[in-house]
């Protein structure tokens, strides 16, 4: 009887102690949204990621970045379905910011299927990239206080400046 208990005890530890995460989610509505907050290409530093539990292949949420504008010195929430990977190396990187509505954005979005079937840059117009509800927070930062901050949904890259996106032959691209 004693091994028995014995062996609860343990598996009923190991469930509570061998399972927490460093991440939780919280929803978008805890964010004050601001599209005008940065431009499309506007160069930004990093200075907080949240990482997550996994890659989100699936993009079935956001990662969280806090930024600040290169242009405007604003500090602004950035939500991406995309991790960039942001480690302490690279925290003087200066990186670009893309609008989900961009088409450098919905360019990168498009899944193999869909992607086949556009032909010209113009084509992407009628492409809406789905809005997600769930945010990663990493609870190691409890303190961060993010909601004073204007936030925007996009995605975080690099821009070379002799890139049109007029000039991408789309079939090319695919390729």
């Amino acid at each position: 009887m004693k091994k028995i208990s014995f062996y609860s005890m343990a598996l009923l530890l190991l469930l509570l102690f061998g399972c927490s995460s460093d991440f939780e989610f919280t929803t978008i509505s805890s964010f004050n949204f601001d599209s005008t907050a940065l431009e499309d290409g506007e160069e930004i530093k990093v200075i907080y990621f949240s990482d997550g539990p996994d890659y989100n292949q699936d993009q079935t949420y956001y990662y969280h970045y806090i930024v600040v504008s290169q242009k405007t010195g604003k500090t602004v929430n950035v939500l991406s379905t995309d991790n960039i990977e942001v480690t302490p190396s690279s925290k003087d990187n200066v990186y670009n910011f893309f609008s989900d509505g961009s088409d450098y954005t919905k360019l990168i979005k498009l899944d193999d299927s869909a992607i086949k079937h556009v032909k010209n840059i113009n084509e992407l117009e009628n492409f809406k990239p789905k809005m997600l509800r769930n945010v990663v927070r990493n609870l190691n930062y409890p303190e961060l206080n993010y909601q004073s901050y204007p936030t925007v949904i996009g995605i975080i890259g690099f821009m070379k400046n002799d890139i049109n996106l007029d000039d991408i032959d789309v079939e090319e691209f695919i390729e």
